[in-house]
């Protein structure tokens, strides 16, 4: 495993993580503010999008 797939790995990890932390926070208070909850979705959405960059270069390959 090369360089940039550790690191691509390590930022994978670190927003999974960071989306988990909303999520339990979510359900011990019953519900995020609004700028939490704006910041959970866009996490998602960036996972989301690594995920489909991934895919793409593993077809390539």
């Amino acid at each position: 495993m090369n360089e940039y797939q550790r690191m691509w790995r390590r930022l994978n990890s670190i927003l999974k993580l960071q989306i988990r932390e909303y999520q339990n926070a979510d359900a011990v208070t019953g519900g995020l503010d609004y700028e939490n909850e704006i910041e959970m979705d866009t996490w998602e959405g960036v996972l989301q999008e690594m995920d489909r960059i991934e895919e793409d270069i593993k077809e390539r390959e």
